[in-house]
């Protein structure tokens, strides 16, 4: 039996619910990307948090309010493991907060809420960039979206990358099917409706695109990714995600488990693993021409994902100290940040002052008010 188009179920979840229009989550659902997202947004939504513009409202009039203590948006940056990270979150926090997806939409395009507290993951670019790619190969949303267009689909699981990779950087500032560069049908033709792998983690920071954009927007704004970043409480990268993981159970409960230790299982028993039916892939599968062409396409992510590992070394390091738990493994740590200087390398910015390992420069709050193991009598500052 076909799925109805994510159009239509979007339509029918926002009719049967019966909330306004203004709960639609954007084009990037419209295009079919995320009715799942849909239903837990519509879900979310109906258990009480409101526009800032409606609350004030209800506190002008002096209407009664039924809210959660706590707001907790999930800026969901498709292909960073925001699908799983969501399900066990929701799973994790106490029930008096809602944890809320904002169905990839970008940061500067997401309503958000009065004293919200904003989570993103951030992840190695190169990685991010294939994952695209097998996204849009392999799953049945981008099996459907690709469909009519010149999607590269070729045998293996990685036939195809070369071609596409090429088709984005050749990108040029000239018309394509009569659309103009400027407009969102260009970004859309020429991500075959899927998606654009032009820096997507700094464009979701610092822009109002999302899956696609057009040719102007191919390189965000880097201050304006980094200003936007500075306003998100928890940064975690999926390289280490049990232990970002564990920064919401921090942030949220506001102390720790034993079994955020580091090697241990987490704050979950079992955590997600969504495959969006994408076969075993590994970076290392591609040869050094393919990578150094990929990486042409996330200079400006690949300075934003540093600036991430720096402001989740310092929280996990600081959570450590306070909570008197090691919540992360020091071998981990050092090949994520490996992989992250491999690829400045590749870019040459592995010079760059302000593109460093200094986490111990980086200013982070952690929320650890009783999380002491037994028998620890020491004092912590906040």
């Amino acid at each position: 039996m076909p799925c109805l188009p994510a159009i239509v179920t979007l339509h029918v979840l926002l009719q049967v619910s019966g909330l306004p229009d203004r709960y639609a989550l954007g084009d990037a659902c419209l295009d079919g990307a995320c009715a799942g997202t849909a239903l837990m947004q519509v879900r979310m939504a109906q258990m009480g948090p409101k526009p800032e513009k409606e609350v004030a409202q209800a506190k002008d009039t002096g209407s009664p309010e039924t809210e959660p203590t706590r707001r907790i948006m999930f800026l969901h940056i498709p292909k960073t493991a925001g699908t799983s990270f969501v399900a066990d979150a929701m799973l994790m926090v106490p029930s008096s907060v809602a944890f809320l997806d904002n169905g990839e939409l970008s940061l500067l395009g997401t309503p958000h809420f009065r004293n919200e507290t904003r989570v993103v993951m951030l992840r190695n670019p190169l990685d991010h960039v294939l994952s695209q790619f097998l996204e849009c190969k392999f799953d049945w949303w981008g099996k459907r979206v690709t469909a009519g267009t010149d999607f590269p689909f070729k045998p293996g699981v990685y036939g195809g990358l070369d071609e596409w990779v090429h088709h984005f950087t050749n990108l040029k500032n000239t018309s394509v099917l009569g659309f103009e560069p400027d407009s969102k049908e260009w970004a859309r033709a020429v991500s075959h409706n899927c998606y654009n792998p032009w820096n997507m983690q700094s464009r979701y920071l610092a822009s109002t695109w999302d899956h696609y954009v057009p040719f102007s927007e191919l390189q965000p704004d880097i201050e304006a990714a980094r200003k936007s970043l500075q306003g998100v409480q928890v940064v975690g990268v999926p390289e280490l995600y049990v232990e970002s993981l564990c920064l919401v159970h921090l942030e949220t409960h506001g102390h720790l488990p034993k079994s955020c230790t580091c090697g241990q299982q987490g704050p979950l028993a079992q955590i997600s693993t969504e495959s969006h039916y994408v076969p075993n892939h590994t970076i290392s599968d591609l040869p050094d021409n393919l990578l150094a062409e990929m990486a042409k396409l996330v200079q400006v992510d690949a300075q934003i994902y540093v600036d991430a590992l720096n402001r989740f070394e310092a929280a996990v390091r600081l959570a450590s100290d306070r909570t008197g738990i090691k919540m992360f493994c020091e071998d981990r740590l050092e090949q994520a940040w490996e992989n992250a200087n491999s690829l400045l390398r590749r870019l040459h910015l592995d010079k760059e002052s302000e593109l460093q390992r200094m986490w111990g420069h980086v200013h982070v709050e952690v929320v650890a008010t009783a999380a002491k193991q037994p028998g620890d009598q020491s004092k912590h500052q906040s």
